[in-house]
């Protein structure tokens, strides 16, 4: 029999696991896009490693989405370039990074940002760390069409208890 303490240990690490990754529609293909404007494309594939942490999109210094595990978001833009970066909150140990998107008219651009175990664990007493590396890619259109499909549409803001949760905010 679990003890009441294992029990809700359980409870929060599934919450943590399951409860924070994109709930949205889920993706059902590119739409037509005008051919004066332009879309850059983010998404993230459902990874253990930071399953539990949702990431902020930023474009040009503006937060335009939230990155949940499994989650993917695509944002309007005009054509031109653009400083596509993702940040953490303040709780997580973090560095922001930041891509140029040359986006042109016309045309849709992917980016894979990709939490990943990045060595072996660490081990003391009373503590595990487990190094987590990231990555921000362009991915070709190709590729990232069916790396989409299994992904659901992440919020763009915290709209919900969860959602500021799983932000840490």
């Amino acid at each position: 029999m679990l003890r009441p303490s294992t029990l809700s240990l359980l409870t929060f690490v599934a919450f943590c696991m399951f409860g924070c990754a994109a709930n949205g529609p889920l993706f059902s293909g590119p739409t037509p896009l005008d051919p004066t404007s332009s879309e850059i494309v983010v998404y993230r594939l459902d990874k253990f490693a930071r399953g539990g942490a949702t990431y902020f999109v930023h474009l040009d210094d503006t937060e335009v989405a939230r990155l949940k595990n499994a989650g993917f978001t695509s944002i309007p833009t005009s054509p031109g370039t653009h400083a596509l970066e993702i940040r953490a909150s303040a709780m997580q140990s973090f560095k922001p990074m930041k891509v140029l998107a040359e986006a042109k008219a016309g045309v849709r651009l992917f980016f894979r940002f990709e939490p990943s175990v990045s060595g072996s664990p660490v081990v003391l007493p009373n503590l595990i760390f487990i190094p987590v590396g990231f990555g921000l890619e362009q991915v070709p259109e190709n590729q990232a069409l069916i790396e989409l499909r299994t992904l659901w549409a992440s919020p763009s803001s915290p709209d919900t208890f969860n959602d500021m949760m799983c932000s840490g905010e």
